[in-house]
C-alpha cells in the first residue's frame, strides 16, 4: 500500500503526527505553487496555512482512489 494512503488513513483517524508528515511531504510543492500565484513570501505562507486548515477539516471526505496532490490544491 502506498505510504501516502497509509498516512491519509491515519489522518482520518485524527492522527496529528500523520497529518504533519503528510503535509511536510508536499510543503515545498505547495509553497512554490502559492508563491507562483502571489510573488510574495508572506502571502504564500498565509495561503499555505489556510490550505492546511482546509485539508485538515476536509480529510474525512478525501477519496483514497484519487491522487492527493491535486485534491489538496483545491
Amino acid at each position: 500500500m502506498d505510504l501516502i494512503i497509509k498516512l491519509i488513513r491515519r489522518c482520518k483517524n485524527n492522527d496529528k503526527e500523520a497529518f504533519n508528515d503528510l503535509l511536510s511531504r508536499h510543503e515545498k510543492f505547495l509553497y512554490q505553487f502559492c508563491y507562483g500565484l502571489t510573488r510574495d513570501k508572506d502571502e504564500a505562507l498565509d495561503i499555505m496555512q489556510e490550505t492546511y486548515l482546509k485539508v485538515f477539516r476536509a480529510m474525512h471526505r478525501f477519496d483514497e482512489n484519487r491522487p492527493f496532490l491535486p485534491w489538496h490544491k483545491k
